[in-house]
């Protein structure tokens, strides 16, 4: 919880709740003082939260919630052996971590924003694509609207 620095530890699972790094996650390698910490692929942080230990769990609240919907799917740009996509973002309470790509129902990658390209593709072929959000707990949307 923001504000316990006493109570974090050298090793401590970590969660940065300001800043750029808002959200990251991180073993505290070093307590400064009173109010910093440095974290492990993190700078040197103020405000931290402690995660509890079941995945997904903040400050003792489960996110269970899964992103809206992604919307808007579109192909970019499209040449014999790439496809570029993009899409709207999703929202979620918590905050969107990611999207997955699918072709033909597969996924064939992830982006953590709202564009994507495909490529190795083979020429004169027809493919469908649909994509979903997740959040760092793991919830996944439902897949957005096909577009082939």
């Amino acid at each position: 919880m923001p504000g316990t620095m006493e109570k974090i530890r050298k090793g401590d699972d970590v969660i940065v709740t300001v800043g750029k790094d808002k959200g990251k996650r991180g073993t505290v390698l070093r307590i400064v003082d009173a109010r910093h910490l440095v974290v492990e692929g993190v700078n040197r942080v103020k405000k931290h939260q402690r995660p509890n230990p079941v995945k997904g769990q903040t400050g003792g609240i489960a996110d269970t919630q899964a992103p809206s919907v992604p919307s808007g799917l579109t192909a970019t740009a499209v040449t014999a052996i790439t496809v570029a996509l993009s899409w709207n973002a999703s929202t979620d309470n918590v905050g969107v971590a990611g999207y997955t790509v699918y072709r033909a129902g597969a996924s064939v990658g992830t982006s953590s924003t709202t564009t994507f390209t495909d490529s190795g593709l083979a020429g004169s072929t027809t493919y469908t694509y649909t994509v979903d959000a997740f959040d760092a707990a793991g919830n996944h949307s439902a897949q957005s609207a096909s577009i082939t």
